[in-house]
């Protein structure tokens, strides 16, 4: 089994992001300034949380017969059989399968730049043990 979250860099910037937008709702609410724009402390409050899930209730896990994503807490799960092409960008690892079936991760991103620059990251690592399990298990079924 193997397990890929989002990586340290994208985890501590959402984790300060999150925890940035949060303390700016409380400060909002405490100090009467939510008053002017209630909708606003609700947003910076929902942006925050968005952020802390992102960094702690995202990730791809690799079992022997499927993968199971987790985005923001949600959790979907793709058998391996099914699985015939993976894709990764800047939105994230899409996995595509058979009967249009589609999921996207965006625990493992490939950033822009090193697609234009052609580099091979965590993501492509990801997207090959993806493939070569999906294959193994194609081929032994």
């Amino acid at each position: 089994m193997a397990i890929w979250k989002v990586a340290w860099p994208n985890r501590i910037a959402s984790v300060i992001l999150g925890v940035g937008f949060l303390a700016f709702a409380v400060f909002g609410v405490i100090t009467g300034a939510a008053k002017a724009g209630p909708v606003f402390a609700v947003f910076l409050a929902a942006a925050g949380v968005a952020g802390l899930l992102y960094s702690f209730a995202t990730s791809i896990t690799l079992t022997d017969d499927r993968v199971i994503v987790r985005n923001f807490g949600l959790t979907e799960e793709v058998m391996l059989t099914d699985i015939t092409r993976v894709d990764v960008g800047y939105g994230g690892t899409s996995l595509f399968g058979r009967n249009g079936i589609k999921v996207r991760a965006f625990a493992v991103e490939k950033s822009n730049y090193a697609a234009w620059l052609g580099r091979v990251t965590r993501a492509d690592r990801v997207k090959k043990a993806l493939l070569d399990a999906a294959k193994t298990a194609q081929h032994s079924s």
